[in-house]
């Protein structure tokens, strides 16, 4: 059973019962214990097709009682990303269900990777040297009330009637394989349009990146490569290889970035990761690092803050030689705009701080960009701070209580910077306001917050710079 490339598109809304998952047209984040052949990390562009093709998979397997469903497209389509789709809306559907869905793929050397979930909610998730371990120990007891999903050619097949899925770029051998099934069914996605390609850019913010994707480029790539989403964005999509090789662990070659280019060569180790943690800004904390890591993904699109660090947990949260933090940025541009905020915001929040400012060579930025002759950083970029500060909340002044802040903002001083010219008066009716308020203390405050400010400006300035080209 076969659906062309011409297929009519319909509209089609998920049917969740109020759990929302990406609509046609919207974005949607790769679920975190998701195995993947090439693992993704971040958003995704839901393409009008997926809806459509969850619906041919669904019937077919429920409705048809196939045992294998086998969903491919042209090399580049993203059967992978649709797999995402369909993983997570199925898990919502039959979240309250006492159903098993186990996901896998095979490494490249034989090692199966994968992750159960039952309910809905993750049960485990790990390695296995052989398919028959896996079947066997990640869903014991589950019975026949199981999907198998594989991204990827199978090193396996699911006993019968177990059913399951598999997306996959064209594989001969797989191809070949299926045919042999009686009970099977096979799905051809669709490839991109260009209009579909430049939605897609719009949507996940490529065309705001520095140089940005253009609709010319698209039509340009489309004329050369046809409706290939990986061509079309190809030099955008690095970082999702360098999320990879940051969380497997192991050395990466950087570059030495002074003011006047390119310096010596260096080498850093990474030790490995469990798995892609992803952090929010306003989350992280110490404990954070006791808990997951060292490699940390940003999981939310914050122009503020660095794109990941890594940072091996020590007991007593010291910056030393073998313990270095490094901060990851990746670009696609001779020049980034930097966020000073970003960096002391990470660095705050994780306990870090006061130790980069006494030892500002143990914090290493690193640029990650994709190795290329038209985009190349060259230069150490300078990192803004905003010293004064006047527009911050009182919040970040050290003052004693709630009762305290709300007694300023009574007075109409709620930033750094009303507070700079109430305790300065010009006029004889703000001097009478400051000695009403008795906001000569503050004035030694600010002296103090002004001193730390500037001690993280020279801080940052003084960080290393470095950039890592991916291949």
């Amino acid at each position: 059973m076969d659906v062309d490339e011409e297929m009519p598109r319909v509209d089609h809304e998920p049917r969740l019962g109020g759990v929302i998952v990406g609509a046609p047209g919207d974005t949607q984040r790769v679920p975190d214990d998701l195995p993947m052949e090439n693992p993704y990390v971040g958003e995704f562009f839901v393409r009008d097709c997926y809806p459509v093709y969850y619906d041919l998979v669904i019937d077919a397997l429920y409705e048809k009682d196939m045992w294998c469903v086998t969903v491919t497209g042209a090399p580049g389509t993203g059967t992978s990303l649709f797999g995402a789709y369909f993983f997570e809306r199925f898990r919502q559907e039959r979240q309250g269900d006492d159903f098993t869905i186990t996901v896998a793929t095979t490494e490249k050397y034989g090692q199966i990777r994968a992750a159960a979930f039952r309910s809905g909610r993750p049960v485990t998730k790990s390695a296995w040297d052989s398919p028959c371990r896996f079947l066997d120990e990640a869903i014991e007891d589950a019975g026949n009330d199981v999907l198998h999903m594989i991204d990827g050619p199978p090193s396996y097949r699911p006993p019968h009637p177990r059913k399951f899925v598999c997306f996959t770029s064209p594989d001969e051998g797989w191809l070949h394989e299926v045919r042999k099934l009686e009970i099977n069914a096979t799905f051809y996605m669709p490839t991109w349009v260009p209009d579909e390609l430049w939605e897609a850019a719009t949507r996940l913010g490529y065309n705001v990146l520095n140089p940005p994707v253009t609709r010319a480029m698209i039509d340009d790539r489309f004329k050369t490569f046809g409706g290939v989403a990986r061509a079309a964005f190809r030099g955008y999509l690095f970082e999702i290889e360098a999320h990879e090789v940051l969380v497997r662990g192991g050395t990466i070659d950087v570059s030495r970035l002074t003011g006047d280019g390119i310096g010596q060569h260096r080498t850093f180790k990474c030790k490995k990761s469990q798995g892609f943690y992803f952090f929010q800004p306003t989350e992280l904390s110490k404990a954070t690092l006791k808990q997951s890591g060292p490699y940390h993904i940003r999981g939310v699109s914050d122009r503020e803050t660095v794109d990941s660090f890594y940072y091996p947990c020590v007991e007593k949260h010291l910056l030393v030689t073998k313990n270095r933090i490094l901060l990851f940025q990746m670009t696609v541009a001779s020049r980034h705009p930097l966020s000073g905020k970003g960096i002391v915001t990470v660095l705050q929040s994780i306990g870090l701080l006061d130790t980069a400012i006494a030892r500002p060579r143990a914090v290493v930025l690193v640029f990650v960009d994709p190795r290329s002759k038209e985009i190349k950083i060259e230069r150490a970029q300078q990192i803004p701070w905003d010293i004064t500060a006047n527009s911050d909340s009182v919040d970040k002044l050290p003052i004693a209580g709630d009762a305290t802040k709300r007694q300023l903002e009574a007075n109409g001083i709620r930033t750094v910077g009303d507070l700079r010219v109430a305790v300065r008066p010009q006029t004889p009716e703000r001097e009478e306001l400051a000695n009403t308020q008795n906001l000569a203390p503050y004035k030694s405050i600010l002296k103090k917050f002004d001193r730390r400010q500037e001690s993280i400006g020279t801080m940052l300035m003084k960080i290393r710079q470095f950039v890592w080209e991916m291949p």
